[in-house]
């Protein structure tokens, strides 16, 4: 917006958001190394997350099945024997 006039000079929405299905942001799915085969570059700046009983705070459903997640930690994200999960938005809430 032009400060002195008012006038409106570009306008953006980011992330695509649909506001008829408010819920979706909270679906998550796991990673695929097929579609991302290194994580840590491919999916540079989403928050992806790794199953944890223990200190997990996510609880949430991925492909019928109950989870308890936490955010993953660098070394984490590089280690393709953890299975990791992201929202299906990229950006989450």
């Amino acid at each position: 917006m032009n400060p002195k006039t008012g006038a409106i000079l570009a306008m953006v929405n980011y992330p695509d958001f649909d506001p008829n299905s408010f819920t979706d942001v909270y679906e998550m799915e796991r990673v695929d190394y097929i579609t991302y085969p290194n994580p840590a570059f491919d999916l540079l700046g989403y928050p992806l997350f790794i199953e944890d009983t223990a200190s997990g705070t996510i609880n949430i459903t991925v492909d019928e099945r109950s989870l308890t997640l936490r955010e993953a930690t660098q070394p984490e994200i590089e280690n393709f024997a953890i299975t990791k999960y992201k929202y299906k938005n990229g950006f989450g809430v």
